[in-house]
This record gives C-alpha cells, sequence and structure tokens, in this order.
C-alpha cells in the first residue's frame, strides 16, 4: 500500500471510531429513556453479542433457527454495546428479549438470575472472554457462515469454546488440517447450515431476465483475508451484466466494506451508481441495488450469484443456487490447495468482463456438476428441515450435558 492510502485508511479508522462512540452515548440514553424492561425467570440458552451494532449481520442470519431452538430451550441475547442493544430492541424480526452489559461486572448478576445452560457465539470478539471466565454454562462457537476464511472458520480461538457447531465434512477437515492438539471428534458437532430451512417471499420480476446477486466481501481485517473483489473486478463484472441483457443484476454491498480501506467503499459506491445509471435507461429490467438487512431475502430472490471466497459463496451452494467465485487479486490472500474454494475454478480480475459466460457454465457446465459435489461435501443433506432439526438437536444435547456435569460436580 502507499503512504496515501495508508493515511487515507487511518483517517477512515478515526472518523469511524468517533462515529461509534457518539453512537453508543446516543443508544445509551434511548435505552434509558425506552425503560425496556428486565427479563425475568431463568434462559437455558444466551446468545453473547459482544460487537456493534455495523456486525449485527452476524447474529440477525440466525434469528429463525433460534426460534425453533427458543421452542425448547428459552432464549436471550446479551450485549456489550448500547447501539447494538438499542437496534435489537428497535428491530421487528428479533423476538428474543435483549439485556445490555456494558461493563463486565454487570455479566455476573445476569448469570447468577438467569443461569444459562448454553452460550452461543457468532463471531471471536476478544470481549467473549468475559463471559466464558462463567464455569456454569458450556460454550459453544456457532460462527456466522461457512467459509474458507482460515482467520475465522479454522482459528486457533476454537479452542476456547468447549463445542463449536460446523456445517459438515468440509468444516471438519478445515480444522484438522489447521489446528494441532485440539479434538475434533469432541469438540466438533455437525449440524448442517439451518438457513437453508428458510423460506422468504419471492418478490415480482422480469419474466424474461434471470436475477443475479452480485455481493461481494469486504476488503477483510488482514492481508490473508483480502477476499473482497468490489475494487478489482466489481465494476466491469457489472457493466458485462448488465450489457448483456439477459439479466436482471442486483448488488449487495457488504456491510464492513471501507471499514478499513475507503477504496472499497468508493469501488461500491461506483457499481451502484451504474445500477442506478442503468436503471433508469431501462426500468423494466429491475436492476437495483439491495439494502436490505436480511441477506436470506436477497439470496431466495436471486437465479445466479456472483460473490468471492466467503461464505456468501457457499450459502449460494446451499441453496442449490449457480455461483461464481471471485479470484482474489491479492497475491498474499490465502486460498490453500486443499480448501474448498480452490474446487471452484475461480474467475480472475482480467477475465471479469467474460462473466456471462462464466454464469452459463455454472448452471448447465462442469462447473455446475462441481456445484453439486462442493453441496454434499460442505453441507450434507440439505433436504428442508433436516439442519434445523440437527441445530436444535446439538443445543439439547449440549444442554443436558452441561446439567449432567453439574451433577456430578
Amino acid at each position: 500500500n502507499s503512504p496515501a492510502m495508508s493515511i487515507s485508511s487511518e483517517l477512515v479508522g478515526i472518523a469511524r471510531t468517533a462515529r461509534h462512540r457518539l453512537a453508543v452515548r446516543k443508544a445509551s440514553k434511548l435505552l434509558v429513556r425506552s425503560g425496556e424492561p428486565r427479563p425475568s425467570g431463568t434462559f437455558d440458552v444466551l446468545v453473547y453479542f459482544a460487537d456493534t451494532e455495523a456486525n449485527l449481520y452476524q447474529l440477525r442470519q440466525w434469528f429463525d433457527v433460534l426460534k425453533a431452538v427458543d421452542s425448547q430451550h428459552r432464549v436471550l441475547i446479551l450485549t456489550r454495546s448500547a447501539d447494538a442493544a438499542l437496534a435489537l430492541t428497535q428491530d421487528p424480526t428479533n423476538p428474543f428479549p435483549v439485556v445490555l452489559a456494558a461493563r463486565h461486572n454487570a455479566i455476573d448478576p445476569f448469570v447468577a438470575a438467569h443461569d444459562p445452560k448454553v452460550v452461543l457465539y457468532v463471531n471471536h470478539h476478544r470481549a467473549n472472554f468475559a463471559m466464558m471466565w462463567h464455569p456454569s454454562a458450556l460454550h459453544v462457537y456457532i460462527g456466522h457462515g461457512e467459509s474458507d476464511k482460515i482467520g475465522i472458520s479454522a482459528s486457533n480461538q476454537l479452542k476456547a469454546y468447549d463445542f463449536t457447531f460446523v456445517a459438515g465434512q468440509a468444516a471438519i477437515d478445515r480444522i484438522d488440517r489447521r489446528l494441532i492438539n485440539f479434538e475434533s471428534s469432541q469438540r466438533l458437532l455437525v449440524v448442517g447450515r439451518p438457513q437453508v430451512d428458510v423460506e422468504f417471499a419471492i418478490s415480482p420480476r422480469p419474466a424474461d431476465l434471470a436475477t443475479v446477486l452480485y455481493a461481494p466481501s469486504w476488503e477483510g481485517d488482514r492481508v490473508a483475508n483480502t477476499y473482497g473483489s468490489a475494487r478489482t473486478h466489481g465494476l466491469t463484472m457489472v457493466r458485462a451484466l448488465i450489457a448483456d441483457g439477459s439479466y436482471r443484476v442486483v448488488f449487495r454491498q457488504h456491510p464492513l466494506s471501507g471499514h478499513r480501506d475507503s477504496a472499497y467503499a468508493q469501488a461500491c459506491t461506483e457499481i451502484a451508481e451504474a445500477i442506478v445509471a442503468a436503471a433508469k435507461q431501462n426500468p423494466a429490467a429491475g436492476h437495483h441495488v439491495c439494502n436490505n438487512p436480511d441477506f436470506g431475502v436477497s439470496l431466495a430472490n436471486a437465479d445466479v450469484v456472483v460473490a468471492d471466497v466467503s461464505a456468501v459463496a457457499l450459502d449460494a451452494v446451499a441453496a442449490g443456487k449457480p455461483v461464481v467465485v471471485t479470484k482474489p487479486s491479492e497475491t498474499r490472500a490465502l486460498v490453500t490447495p486443499d480448501s474448498v474454494m480452490a474446487r471452484f475454478t475461480l474467475l480472475p480480475a482480467d477475465e471479469a468482463e467474460l462473466v456471462p459466460d462464466w454464469l452459463a457454465d455454472a448452471k448447465t457446465g462442469d462447473a455446475a456438476v462441481t456445484i453439486d459435489e462442493i453441496r454434499e461435501y460442505c453441507f450434507g443433506d440439505t433436504s428442508r428441515g433436516v439442519a434445523t432439526e440437527a441445530f436444535v438437536a446439538a443445543v439439547t444435547k449440549v444442554a443436558d450435558l452441561r446439567d449432567e456435569l453439574l451433577a456430578q460436580r
């Protein structure tokens, strides 16, 4: 990176921190005014979210399966940031009570009062350890997607949890390859990808056009995770798809785009502007920028998907969608030969304008056969309801084990 880019990224970080501090102060005041009642009784399952509102997409994707869990084990969300707590209390799609414990010492009385058996974590936030201090519950990492992002899906941080719920054999193999001194047969429970069980309403669309969803990743938190294609592929691909005339193009920006590198935010702006211009020129085509916070809605309404090395690509596979995956232009981004993503033929930036041809192959060519094989390897049985049933059963298994272990103490 050039010195100018480094300074720009640093300024973005300073501005982001300042905005967040202001948002937290405002949210704290609004929460006090709202007078939300404190939940009473015990909760078997606590979903712990230590992050900020910007990352709530990691939690929201679990709402539907957690509803199924809640039918057998009461579920509560514990947050550490006021802006996240406020957003959750105001979110009509969130059916669960929310508790804010901004300080570490606020967690202790909460645990004593509600006696959770199982604590679920959707990311590896450093503040997770404040909750993991409590030995009366079993702690389970569920993450926020199935992907080859090594720093997340096969992190050494998994050792901190009692169990990790994984989607299928691919995750087991990935973790076994990467981690040492880790008993995967004892610590990993296979639950599939329950998000594929959710049924979403299909919006009206042009009958003669297939809907292509372009949902790139962000720039990542380190060089090894620089998988995002918005800056290197995005505009060229979107223009090619619009010019092809066979597609309604839907662009979905990652919530964190530009979080670390302003060049990605600028690239997303240019892509959005191209789509808006195309929509004005041909309103019947239905090209648009999707701002719905629920990714499942976007995926359900897509016929084909263009994505990066990310959970989005594998969610598309799980949902039975043809998908083209981009090749990271950053040579230091990790796509190891034994990874799931290496099974795809990845679209390089210098062939971005050929994306319509790549999509045709993903629908009916050799790539379609590969996608079917990847689906089985990553997710096993994707029949509707199977993964949700497995997830609920896994939570019950952990809750029962917790009771058994406490009884033996």
